[in-house]
């Protein structure tokens, strides 16, 4: 346990054990924003799905509302659950989907009014000041801590002026968010770029946004355009109405679609995160930095883009409606197509593929495999090897070395 002292902002807190109503006074008196550290990013890994660790580092803020919901703003990256009061072991307690994730115990006041207390949290690094008051926080508002987001939201008119706040009401009602700047800056889209130059992305992209914390509130956003930014985590539990998530371009180290049943399609090509932190600060080993990703709960998905990953395994058993796959430059050894028999078009060029039986997928129109060097055959069906041999297959691209076969030893 780590010991923090913290100032109170909002009202003069007083814990007292005993009675319901008791318990009411102390949940209403700690609604607000406690800020405790400056903004130090990296997204860190964690269980809820940004990162590639096992911890978070950083702690930056809490904020308490009135309905017991908090949010807990950590690296670049916010944890939504619910708090509350347990007046008898006099600690706060938070949750996530139902489990807790840690408390905040034994809060003292002093007589300048500031608040002691231990953090004890079993998947955060604790790194805890003294805390100050955000008097720009009140109810209603959403915590947008990232300048360039904020002046998205300006200058497509859901915000008045930065502040690091937005009125929740009016982002509930976006519907999509997209073409912030960045994109329409990227230099390598002319084609005058180096190979070097296309692979520096602080090159290619301006304005690039790094915390994307404040997406929470877009409860019925369908899409989310984010190309050409420096995001390495998202939590995207309240948009349960997004269909469409292209984030091009970015550091991502895991994108959790738990909560998005509706989801449609996902692109991340050519995402490129940073380990560095992760891996002195012994969070994670050096080989394991490969971004997690998991379509089990995404049953609607149709389109998956996640090319230049380092994936060696994608579960795609649910995922019974795709029909666009681009898993180009991954480390794939094997990968079964039975699991998507609705497949239209497969780009899986420069892997480590030894096999592949594409006879299962009868639809398949596009296919390119270039670069396995280690494919010599295909497994097909027979009527796609009829197709293929009276030249009616033009868009199935493979290596010269490689056969298509009706049964492949």
């Amino acid at each position: 346990m780590k010991r923090i002292s913290f100032l109170l902002f909002f009202v003069y807190i007083i814990f007292i054990s005993c009675s319901s109503s008791e318990d009411n006074v102390a949940t209403k008196s700690i609604v607000g924003q406690w800020v405790f550290n400056d903004y130090k990013g990296g997204g860190g890994g964690n269980p809820y799905g940004m990162g590639g660790g096992s911890e978070l580092c950083d702690i930056h803020s809490i904020i308490f509302d009135v309905d017991n919901s908090f949010s807990l703003y950590t690296g670049n990256y916010v944890l939504l659950g619910i708090y509350s009061i347990d007046s008898v072991n006099n600690q706060i307690e938070l949750s996530i989907d139902g489990q807790q994730i840690g408390a905040i115990t034994n809060p003292e006041i002093n007589e300048s009014n500031s608040l002691s207390g231990g953090f004890n949290f079993d998947d955060l690094c604790v790194e805890v000041q003294d805390g100050y008051q955000d008097a720009d926080y009140t109810k209603g508002t959403t915590y947008v801590p990232d300048p360039i987001f904020e002046e998205y939201l300006i200058n497509q008119g859901y915000d008045s002026y930065l502040d690091s706040y937005v009125i929740t009401s009016r982002v509930s009602e976006i519907g999509w968010i997209g073409d912030m700047g960045s994109t329409d800056d990227d230099i390598c889209q002319t084609g005058n770029c180096t190979d070097e130059q296309w692979a520096d992305l602080d090159y290619r992209f301006k304005n690039r946004i790094k915390n994307l914390s404040g997406i929470e509130a877009f409860s019925n956003v369908a899409g989310i355009n984010i190309v050409g930014h420096k995001i390495d985590s998202i939590n995207l539990t309240k948009n349960i109405n997004l269909t469409h998530f292209y984030a091009n371009f970015n550091e991502f180290k895991s994108v959790n679609t738990d909560h998005n049943p509706l989801l449609l399609i996902f692109s991340i090509d050519s995402n490129k995160p940073d380990w560095s932190e992760d891996i002195e600060n012994g969070l994670i080993e050096p080989w394991d930095t490969i971004t997690r990703l998991d379509f089990s709960k995404n049953y609607n998905i149709e389109s998956i883009s996640v090319p230049s990953l380092g994936l060696s395994n994608l579960n795609l058993e649910i995922n019974k409606k795709i029909t666009f796959l681009d898993l180009y430059k991954n480390n794939f050894s094997i990968f079964d197509l039975s699991q998507v028999p609705r497949l239209e078009e497969l780009r899986i060029q420069q892997n480590n593929l030894i096999e592949l039986d594409v006879s299962g997928n009868p639809q398949l129109i596009t296919l390119s495999t270039g670069g396995n060097q280690n494919l010599s055959c295909i497994q097909v069906s027979e009527d796609q090897l009829a197709k293929i041999n009276s030249g009616e297959m033009q868009d199935w691209n493979i290596d010269s070395h490689t056969t298509f076969s009706l049964i492949c030893n």
